[in-house]
């Protein structure tokens, strides 16, 4: 670890169940894109984790819409 690399604690994570909808690029036909379903398992300062209904590659770019409460 070099001297420029911060150690940050974890952000506290918070058990939230909110739906959401996920655009993820469908490389098989250019511009096109297909929307998951999913539900977030926990939110905090650093992210969001999402329960989604098929596993995404690592790092696959994708739009997140998160429909809020109320």
């Amino acid at each position: 670890m070099g001297p420029e690399t911060e150690v940050r604690e974890p952000s506290p994570r918070f058990l939230v169940a909110l739906p959401a909808s996920v655009r993820v690029a469908d490389h098989a036909v250019p511009g096109a894109q297909r929307v998951l379903t999913a539900v977030t398992a926990n939110v905090s300062d650093g992210g969001m984790a999402l329960d989604l209904q098929e596993a995404l590659a690592p790092w696959t770019p994708v739009e997140i819409q998160v429909e809020a409460a109320g």
